[in-house]
């Protein structure tokens, strides 16, 4: 039978594995901490969403798309959200902030912890892989398409029904 979850489930998860954070928002079921990756620091935002039954997490990245490069921007998130089988990057539409964001089901879940640990590594593997591509369309003076090119020969992460 499935169990109900709660704040305090994840908050064992870090303790764990001593993780440590940098805020609590047990009303509001949302943890907040930071997580290194090969390629870039990342605010990491963890939340547990009863009324929907979800398990959602947020990684922040530091960068914030530069008005001049939006439609480069955009196109390049575009491009990689297609090829993601789990989670999509956004850049928030007025302040431009680049984040990745992924989400499950705690439906019929026994086990939080196996899961929490597998979505946080997933979500990281995915920031870091496109945090370069992500930083040449900000950055890079060429085109969108330049930015993408490098993924022509790769196998699709995404899975088709």
């Amino acid at each position: 039978m499935a169990r109900s979850f709660s704040i305090e489930d994840i908050l064992a998860y870090f303790e764990e594995v001593d993780w440590p954070l940098q805020e609590v928002d047990r009303s509001a079921g949302r943890i907040f901490t930071s997580y290194r990756g090969h390629n870039v620091l990342l605010d990491l935002e963890v939340g547990l969403n009863l009324e929907w039954q979800l398990l959602q997490i947020t990684l922040v990245l530091p960068e914030i798309a530069p008005l001049r490069r939006t439609a480069e921007t955009m196109a390049v998130i575009n491009r990689i959200n297609y090829s993601l089988a789990l989670g999509h990057f956004e850049s928030g539409p007025e302040d431009r902030q680049l984040a990745y964001y992924v989400s499950v089901p705690l439906n019929g879940l026994e086990d939080i912890h196996t899961m929490f640990e597998t979505l946080i590594a997933w979500a990281v593997d995915i920031v870091d892989q496109e945090h370069p591509r992500l930083m040449r369309a900000i950055y890079a003076e060429a085109g969108s398409e330049d930015s993408f090119m490098d993924d022509q020969d790769q196998a699709p992460r995404r899975f088709d029904a």
